[in-house]
């Protein structure tokens, strides 16, 4: 006989597919509550009862929703911003709130400076017609 799962972590949504490398970190004490959706109008009361903790990547958390976290213990926004988290809700709820403020920086301004180079010397107008030369000449 299995024994039962310690902890409920629930997941929002995700970026690719099903949040299989979050199961696997989190490991085998943890059963996932994935809901799948964007739209906090989705999220079950039932199951966010359910929740020791919620990870959220991309979906609004708001009051209606926290609410219904009455066993969480901590909101996760697994990314940079957190305008979308309804903090004064979750304080009153006593529940913490974290996210990630720093993730990508280097990674933003190596694209900013590729973007403002490749405007500078006007890349995206060679890559047209490189394109359009590739199609005209064929095969």
């Amino acid at each position: 006989m299995t024994a039962p799962k310690k902890y409920v972590v629930g997941i929002t949504d995700h970026m690719f597919g099903a949040p299989d490398l979050e199961a696997e970190v989190l490991g085998d004490d943890v059963e996932i509550e994935f809901f799948a959706s964007t739209d906090e109008a989705s999220f079950d009361p039932d199951r966010l009862a359910r929740l020791d903790a919620l990870m959220v990547w991309g979906a609004r958390l708001g009051s209606r929703s926290i609410a219904h976290l009455s066993r969480c213990k901590g909101v996760v926004r697994y990314g940079v911003g957190y305008e979308k988290i309804d903090l004064s809700a979750l304080a009153d709820a006593g529940i913490p709130f974290a996210n990630n403020p720093d993730y990508g920086t280097e990674e933003v301004a190596d694209h900013a400076v590729a973007m403002i180079l490749s405007l500078h010397r006007r890349l995206w107008e060679h890559d047209a017609r490189a394109r359009l030369h590739v199609r005209m000449a064929g095969p």
